[in-house]
């Protein structure tokens, strides 16, 4: 299966007419699968691989092969793909399409978030070096050829400053990136702190990356997701006994039961939650959204819970703006937890996905989650994740 044939098979499945644009986003990697599953890129790859499976010293393996690897002046030629444009207009889609037609193994797909939380974990854990992003690179490097990045999109300084530098090295080392944002490359991190130290970045992109805008006016999501009684608003009374006839007739005789659950050493409070057993394989647990999004939790909090988890429920999602950014934050790293996880999701909130949040900070990101909250009530998500 290529991309090209991926791609007519969904149009015909779902009844749809190809679009021009999205069609030329198609090409664009079809073009790139054929540069990667080429005989000599593949012959490079199996090198890599090599490498990394026989050096009885990692660590001094990198730091030699950081160096054996900057006396080259051959540089990859193959340019990756950076595909940016409104939600619901099927990049996710389409990368994720791509990424699982190449038929070898050393490729990684993940969201933005997560990779720079690994990132930041492995730098951590290094042996002390005067220099450690290089090394750290360059052992992704030996892990994966092509890289697949979605929602790129920074906010934080830290990953600013760190980017410029990785990417340098991973393109040297031959990496390919494909990656997804709302964002063309020029307004990434744009008004954020010493943006300056981050232009060396969005220059690195531009070189490595063809950039490609989806500006079709189609909203493929909204085109088959339809409403699904797992999203309830407004908050009243009523919506509140709506959640918990969910928790039991999804919980399977399940109590609804006040405690607290440990999440990566830490205690969190749960509404009710319900384990999975022989008689029973979902696990299921649920949340108050002050519990989950108004207290201090990481983006590992919730990848932890989304991969311990298949349905999760959160009642009372409020409103947010400008004064609750940071609420609003923790809330677009759960719902791509949760999302990236395909976990089933059931909650209560003040107002419709589009109207959660007025704020300015994350006004570019937000739109994003929304559709996601959207796609996750229709039946075609709920049906495909299902157990």
């Amino acid at each position: 299966m290529t991309p090209e044939k991926a791609y007519l098979n969904a149009i015909k499945a779902l009844h749809f007419s190809p679009d021009p644009v999205q069609k030329k986003a198609v090409q664009l990697t079809q073009a790139l699968y054929e540069q990667l599953i080429s005989p000599n890129t593949s012959q490079a790859a199996r090198r890599s691989s090599s490498t990394k499976n026989t050096a009885s010293n990692w660590f001094k393996q990198l730091q030699k092969n950081v160096l054996a690897h900057f006396s080259r002046t051959e540089k990859t030629t193959i340019k990756g793909l950076y595909l940016w444009g409104g939600v619901g207009r099927g990049k996710t889609w389409l990368i994720d399409s791509f990424f699982h037609t190449l038929p070898f193994e050393n490729k990684l797909r993940i969201h933005f978030h997560p990779f720079m939380q690994s990132l930041h974990e492995r730098l951590k854990n290094l042996p002390k070096s005067p220099d450690p992003l290089p090394i750290v690179a360059q052992q992704m490097a030996q892990e994966f050829q092509l890289l697949c990045l979605d929602e790129f999109h920074v906010q934080d300084i830290t990953d600013a400053m760190l980017l410029a530098g990785l990417l340098d090295t991973l393109f040297s080392a031959g990496v390919v990136l494909v990656t997804t944002s709302n964002i063309e490359p020029d307004a990434l991190y744009k008004n954020g702190l010493q943006r300056d130290r981050f232009l060396p970045a969005i220059q690195l992109l531009k070189q490595h990356t063809q950039v490609f805008e989806l500006n079709h006016d189609t909203d493929y999501r909204a085109l088959v997701l339809e409403k699904e009684g797992c999203y309830h608003c407004p908050l009243n009374d009523y919506h509140d006994d709506m959640m918990a006839q969910h928790f039991i007739k999804t919980g399977d005789h399940a109590e609804i039961l006040p405690q607290s659950i440990t999440i990566n050493k830490r205690s969190i409070q749960v509404l009710a939650v319900n384990r999975a057993s022989k008689t029973h394989p979902q696990s299921i647990i649920w949340f108050d959204f002050n519990e989950l999004c108004n207290t201090p939790r990481s983006s590992a909090d919730y990848l932890a819970i989304a991969q311990q988890y298949h349905t999760i429920l959160i009642s009372h999602v409020f409103q947010m703006d400008e004064e609750t950014d940071d609420v609003a934050k923790r809330f677009v790293h759960l719902i791509d937890a949760l999302y990236d996880h395909h976990c089933i999701l059931i909650m209560n909130a003040e107002v419709e996905p589009d109207g959660l949040y007025e704020g300015r900070r994350l006004k570019l990101s937000f739109p994003r989650t929304a559709s996601r909250l959207k796609e996750m009530r229709s039946k075609l998500y709920r049906g495909k994740h299902a157990l």
